[in-house]
């Protein structure tokens, strides 16, 4: 069906529609930034909770002289576990959080359902070219994360070259800085990379949801009823309602008209 067919905006009824079945305008993008904040908050309560350079320190200098090796990597092991699931459990929150600030508290199990007709040949090659056009979004990303990453190094190359004096301690303080700078520079650029790429899917997803003619017949039918019926109904109403009034007449002792002046 041609676009110029579809020359009405969607009704509310149409688009809660599409949000059941899952169809809504979001930004994977704007998903990732609340993702990577999450990470970050993760890596950082994982720091204060189970790290600390101390303890590092004692860990490598236990490996080298202690013969209970099974002890030394099991405490390693669960600790590095430890961590690797604090950051992915605060990932997850925020990816979370990134989706609910989009489309809202959104339950619907339509896109996981199967469907025969994802396996059509020519619908694939479709939904190849509808992913083909996103690379160039996939590209920006990542030229802008490398961009900021150079600019974060080359910022702090004079810093650099001296940490190999500093004590350890210090060097850890200094790396997580760089890192905390490089993540919070990339999660305001891809915000801001999300934020348009929302708007331009919004625009699209409301010029799909277009509707004809005749889709606006049958949504105002079904919100309406038929204009058949509803005529009939109204006939029916004044009917009762003249009944009525008769009856009135015929059972009343007096009846007073107001005359109407004939010039």
């Amino acid at each position: 069906m041609s676009a110029a067919e579809k020359k009405h905006e969607p009704t509310q009824q149409k688009l809660e529609r599409a949000r059941k079945e899952g169809q809504v305008a979001k930004s994977s993008v704007f998903t990732q930034s609340f993702q990577i904040v999450g990470v970050v908050v993760g890596i950082r309560m994982a720091d204060y909770l189970f790290w600390n350079t101390t303890k590092i320190l004692l860990h490598y200098k236990e490996f080298c002289c202690s013969p209970d090796l099974y002890e030394w990597t099991v405490s390693w092991a669960w600790t590095v576990s430890a961590t690797i699931f604090c950051a992915l459990g605060f990932g997850v929150l925020g990816a979370l959080f990134g989706e609910v600030v989009q489309v809202g508290v959104q339950v619907s199990f339509k896109p996981l359902r199967l469907d025969a007709s994802r396996l059509d040949p020519s619908k694939g090659v479709a939904r190849l070219g509808s992913e083909f056009t996103q690379i160039w979004l996939l590209i920006v990303k990542f030229l802008g994360a490398a961009a900021i990453a150079f600019f974060v190094i080359s910022a702090n190359v004079s810093h650099l070259s001296s940490l190999w004096l500093l004590p350890a301690h210090s060097v850890a303080q200094s790396a997580s800085s760089m890192f905390c700078e490089f993540a919070l520079l990339v999660v305001g650029f891809w915000l801001l990379l999300g934020l348009l790429e929302r708007l331009y899917k919004r625009f699209r997803f409301l010029k799909e949801q277009r509707m004809t003619d005749e889709e606006v017949r049958r949504e105002s039918k079904e919100s309406e009823g038929d204009p058949h019926v509803r005529s009939q109904r109204k006939s029916l109403q004044r009917e009762l309602a003249f009944t009525e009034l008769a009856t009135r007449v015929k059972r009343s002792r007096v009846v007073i008209v107001k005359r109407k002046d004939s010039r």
